[in-house]
Formats: C-alpha cells, structure tokens, sequence
C-alpha cells in the first residue's frame, strides 16, 4: 500500500538514497558505454569487427553468470547482504582500473573495453537482482525488490538522459572515448563513498534490530 510505500522510505530512506546514487551512476554508464561502442571503438583505435561485440560480451555474460550465481551459495541474509555489496565495490573499482592500465598503455583497447565492461556489470546485475532481495529478507521489510527497483530505474534513466545531454552541449570537445574514461573514475568515486555511507546506515540498523530482538531469537 501507499502508506507501506512511505513507512518503508521514512524506515531506511538514507539507505536506499544512497544505493539510488550508485544505481544512477551505473545505469548512466551503461547506457554511455552501450550507445556509442562503435564509436568508442574506433577512437580508441582498437582492432574493430562485426565479433568484437559478441566476443567482449560473452565473456562479460559468462563471469557475471558466475559470480552473481555464486551469491546464492551465501546462506546468511547478514553477510549474503554485504557480500553483494563487495561485488559492487569491486566491480567498481575493476572499471576505474582498467581505465588507468589502458592510458598508461599497459592494456590494449579490447582488455580495456572488456574489462571497463565486465566491471560495470558486476555491480549493475546484482543491484537488480540481489541486493534489495537481501536487503527485505534481512530487516524484515514488508516489501518487495520491484518496488526498489522501479525507483532506481526510473531516476536511473533520468540520469542517462541528463549524461548525453551534458556531452552534447557542455563537453563537445570531448570524444565519447575521453568521457567515458574521466566518468569511470567518477563511477568509482561516488560509489565507493555511498557504498560505505550505505554501510554505516544499515549497520547501524542491525544493531537497533538486535538490540530489540528477545534473547532467545537468533540473527538472521
């Protein structure tokens, strides 16, 4: 109901705000990164083909099938919930990475595409699949993952617009290679910074739930 809707935001709001940011974040690069691939291809000057595509996203396809896949195996709420959260940190930081190997010219074009890519995914797949789910089954939300993810995807696509826009018409000088370079370390920055605010608003959620939990009831 509408009034679950609201005694959920005014419950863990920060929270949620902040994994909102991330998503806008991610989906924005996504959406960059999907849009103009060719473009990006030949800026970059990589060896540039009607396969490069399959073959850079099937080996993203495959390690994300895994590694989300493995997340089940996390039988607690508790550590299942932050161990998605690693993944999106970590996926994070693999895209900024990349980023500085292939300017360094440690990386060829294709490594950089396939692991700016891979990256992004990592953290993209498992906030629409896991994350909320983890989140409602661990502090026993009266809701479920749509509701969360109908927000972020809508604030979500508002911001890729908003991204392409500001290309367009503040940053014209810039190739689509150069911004997708300079927005991946912002990927990096502003994630990792919500996801530890994220961090420290939940935490401190499970220790009031705890706190008021009988003695006899064990943690989830």
């Amino acid at each position: 109901t509408n009034a679950d809707k609201k005694n959920v935001l005014m419950q863990f709001g920060p929270g949620v705000l902040s994994f909102v940011v991330i998503y806008i974040m991610l989906a924005c690069m996504r959406d960059f990164r999907d849009n103009f691939s060719v473009e990006i291809w030949k800026e970059v000057g990589g060896v540039f083909d009607k396969t490069v595509f399959s073959r850079t996203e099937l080996i993203t396809s495959l390690i994300v099938l895994i590694a989300v896949g493995s997340l089940s195996l996390i039988k607690r709420n508790s550590k299942g919930f932050i161990g998605v959260q690693l993944l999106i940190g970590f996926g994070v930081i693999l895209s900024a990475s990349s980023t500085l190997l292939f300017q360094q010219k440690i990386i060829t074009p294709f490594w950089w595409m396939q692991l700016v890519g891979l990256g992004l995914f990592l953290a993209y797949i498992p906030m629409q699949i896991a994350l909320f789910e983890r989140m409602i089954a661990l502090y026993k939300i009266k809701a479920n993952a749509g509701f969360f993810v109908y927000i972020c995807d809508s604030t979500g696509y508002l911001g890729s617009v908003a991204l392409i826009l500001y290309k367009e018409f503040f940053m014209r000088d810039l190739s689509w290679a150069k911004v997708l370079m300079n927005f991946s370390y912002w990927l990096a920055a502003i994630c990792l910074v919500f996801l530890v605010l994220a961090a420290i608003f939940f935490k401190g959620k499970r220790r009031a739930m705890k706190a008021a939990e009988p003695a006899a009831v064990q943690p989830v």
